[in-house]
C-alpha cells in the first residue's frame, strides 16, 4: 500500500502533471475545504460577483438540489436545476443580452452562492437558481445577488422581475420582501414574488 506522505518534490510534480482545468478544480476543491474548516474566519473574508466560468454551471446544479434537498427530494431538485440551467444555456446562444448569470466568489476563489436571471417574456424577467451556502449566509450575499439581478434588468428595458419559490422558505421570502418586492401567490407551491421596476424607481 502506497503512503499518502509525499516529499515537496514529490507534490510539485504532481501539480504540474496536472492540465489547467485540473488545476482549477484542486484549487477550487481547496477553497472549499478551507471554508468548510473555517467557518469563524469566513466572515471577514472579501467576496464578488463575477460572471460564470467553465464548472460553474455543473457546480449550481449539485449544491441547489443539496441546498434544497431538505424540504424536497434531492433527486426532483436537480432535475429541477439541470432543466433550468439547459434553458438558460440555450437562451444564451440567442438572447444573450437580456440573460445573465452570477457566481459568488469568496477570497481563495471558494464559490459560495449564486443566481440566474432569465427572460420571462418581453417585459418580464425571473430569477432563478437563488442560493448561498449555509456557511456563508447573513452576510448580506443574497441581498448583493437580488440587487445585481434587478439593476442589470433596467438594461434590457424590462418592467418588472419576478421569482418563484417551489415552497415555503423563510430566508428567501424574508430577502424578497425586504429588497422590495411583493407577495403576489401565497398559496403554493410555487410561491410567488414581484417587484415593478418602473414604480420601484420613480419614488
Amino acid at each position: 500500500m502506497n503512503s499518502i506522505c509525499t516529499s515537496p518534490a514529490e507534490t510539485a510534480e504532481m501539480l504540474r502533471l496536472l492540465s489547467v482545468g485540473e488545476t482549477d478544480q484542486l484549487t477550487m476543491a481547496m477553497a472549499d475545504i478551507e471554508r468548510l474548516l473555517s467557518p469563524e474566519s469566513n466572515g471577514a473574508a472579501e467576496t464578488r460577483l463575477r460572471s460564470p466560468r467553465c464548472g460553474d454551471f455543473g457546480w449550481m446544479i449539485e449544491r441547489h438540489a443539496h441546498i434544497q434537498s431538505a424540504k424536497q427530494s434531492c433527486a426532483k431538485n436537480k432535475s429541477y436545476a439541470a432543466s433550468t440551467v439547459a434553458r438558460f444555456l440555450g437562451a444564451m446562444q440567442t438572447n444573450t443580452p437580456r440573460i445573465a448569470c452570477w457566481v459568488a466568489e469568496q477570497s481563495g476563489a471558494a464559490r459560495i452562492d449564486a443566481a440566474l436571471l432569465v427572460a420571462e417574456s418581453e417585459k418580464q424577467t425571473r430569477i432563478e437558481l437563488l442560493f448561498v451556502e449555509r456557511s456563508a449566509r447573513r452576510r448580506g450575499l443574497g441581498v448583493q445577488l437580488v440587487a445585481a439581478c434587478t439593476n442589470f434588468a433596467h438594461g434590457p428595458g424590462y418592467e418588472d422581475v419576478v421569482c418563484r419559490l417551489p415552497g415555503p422558505h423563510v430566508d428567501l421570502c424574508g430577502l424578497f420582501m425586504h429588497a422590495g418586492f411583493q407577495l403576489i401567490q401565497e398559496e403554493g407551491p410555487p410561491i410567488s414574488f414581484r417587484r415593478e421596476l418602473r414604480k420601484a424607481y420613480a419614488d
